[in-house]
């Protein structure tokens, strides 16, 4: 599994039963540009966060089993958590 859910179960714990990302609310996905323009649909979670400069780095699966905030409430406490745990990781490789 992708360090991304393990790090979004690790802070809102999995959603009990057989549900994926895609049927929460959070997931989404598009196809940025038009006609012939159209480039690579991408997807992300809301609350995970979407980095367009790399989109490797947010780039989400929609069968990723969900985490506990699976359509809990339209207002995310918390977004862009991998930000958070980028920040995160960048102090403790400091010392």
């Amino acid at each position: 599994m992708s360090e991304k859910i393990e790090l979004m179960h690790q802070i809102y714990g999995r959603k009990e039963g057989n549900y994926i990302c895609w049927n929460c609310h959070f997931c989404h996905w598009k196809i940025e540009g038009k006609g012939e323009d159209k480039h690579m649909g991408y997807k992300w979670c809301e609350v995970y966060g979407i980095n367009k400069e790399n989109m490797l780095d947010t780039e989400w699966s929609l069968k990723y089993p969900a985490c506990g905030f699976y359509n809990i409430t339209h207002d995310a406490p918390t977004k862009n958590v991998w930000k958070i745990a980028k920040r995160e990781v960048n102090q403790i490789s400091l010392f």
